[in-house]
């Protein structure tokens, strides 16, 4: 069974195309804590546009943080 939702998807030029979702965590490094999880479309959004409205739902939300460092996995 197919999800809808899901969509053919290349990562890099190089790789195959994978029936998919993008998903996205943002973590507090320190001490390992998921804080934001999102699934969206990886063809209409970027990674990076969904990891900049992560960051700032999370800071609507918790209004004393302050993020210092954000950073990414390699591809």
């Amino acid at each position: 069974m197919i999800d809808p939702e899901s969509v053919l998807y290349r990562k890099a030029s190089d790789k195959e195309v994978r029936l998919c979702f993008g998903g996205h965590i943002l973590m507090e490094n320190r001490h390992g804590l998921c804080s934001e999880f999102t699934l969206h479309n990886p063809i209409s959004e970027t990674e990076s546009e969904v990891a900049l409205c992560q960051i700032r739902e999370h800071q609507q939300k918790h209004k004393g943080v302050r993020i210092r460092t954000v950073g990414a996995d390699k591809v």
